[in-house]
């Protein structure tokens, strides 16, 4: 690695270390009604919005992705705008005054009493990129299920919270692309490993060879994994594939770990995993290298967040 490049390596990962601390500000405005059935919402339609909203805030917050500033200062100027989503980005200007980085707004769609669906939109005032939309289907009318969708939508919908994102992706640089984009590496030996992100076991390594799974777009990575090492069952937000570079790993789909169930993948193996498939891996008495191949922004959600290494003690 030259001076040059130790350099940019050290500003990014102090880059990194700052966005574990410091994640975006966030205004997150209250949910609205589309209604698309032949009937009008009805009072108890309205009267979820409010509840769901805040389940919506602290579920985003507790998640690490954002710090939320309150929208009470513009209260009234919101409500005097009726509909957030067909106003010409009067969120994004309220946004703006509150010192946020980012607008959300939500959308209850409600065909029928069986056919519904939620939808977040959040727009990063900061990088001028386009709004992204995350949603998801629900069956019944009724608070449980609203509630247990909006969850499932922050888990397994939206991106990572940002010092997961930052950590996977910043300063583990392999490949440089040169001025059409291209990426070569001439062996595995150019590749640059840097110690992976905090929700990923101890030990383990990784490498931007390219791309950035935190943005829209390709990439690929390549991971090493020591020997004797549980990445315990996860999704991801986008659909994936593993390609064993050198060494063994045991691949299980499911939401539990069943060793029994485990399937042994050697050199060359290769796995395909649709979007928010449930998955673990393993490796036993020898270490793994692999290249993970994928679409951003990517993520990384533990079923059962006790399992995420990030959480426990000194990590």
């Amino acid at each position: 690695m030259t001076a040059r490049h130790a350099l940019a390596l050290t500003a990014t990962l102090l880059g990194a270390t700052a966005a574990y601390a410091d994640p975006p500000k966030a205004a997150v405005f209250e949910f609205q009604l589309a209604n698309l059935g032949a009937q009008a919402p009805t009072e108890a339609d309205k009267a979820r919005l409010g509840p769901l909203t805040d389940l919506l805030r602290r579920q985003l917050q507790d998640s690490g992705r954002y710090r939320l500033v309150s929208t009470e200062p513009v209260r009234e100027a919101v409500a005097r705008s009726a509909d957030l989503r067909k106003c010409g980005g009067c969120a994004d200007d309220f946004a703006r005054t509150l010192g946020a980085d980012v607008a959300v707004t939500g959308e209850i769609q409600k065909v029928s009493n069986l056919i519904l669906n939620i939808n977040v939109y959040v727009k990063d005032l900061t990088a001028g990129t386009p709004e992204q939309a995350y949603s998801v289907d629900i069956r019944g009318d009724n608070d449980l299920s609203f509630e247990h969708g909006v969850k499932y939508l922050v888990k397994n919908r939206m991106p990572p919270r940002v010092a997961d994102a930052a950590a996977t992706t910043q300063g583990v640089g392999a490949g440089e692309p040169d001025a059409g984009g291209m990426v070569v590496l001439p062996d595995p030996a150019a590749a640059v490993y840097q110690p992976g992100p905090p929700n990923l076991p101890k030990g383990t390594e990784i490498s931007m060879v390219a791309g950035d799974p935190a943005k829209p777009g390709a990439f690929v990575l390549r991971v090493k994994v020591p020997a004797n090492t549980l990445i315990a069952p996860h999704t991801h937000a986008k659909p994936e594939t593993l390609t064993i570079l050198s060494g063994s790993i045991f691949h299980q789909h499911g939401e539990t770990v069943d060793k029994a169930a485990g399937r042994e993948l050697r050199t060359g193996g290769f796995v395909y995993l649709p979007q928010d498939m449930p998955h673990s891996l393993w490796t036993t008495g020898e270490p793994v290298a692999l290249q993970v191949n994928g679409f951003g922004p990517f993520g990384l959600n533990y079923i059962n967040p006790a399992d995420d290494p990030s959480r426990q003690a000194g990590r």
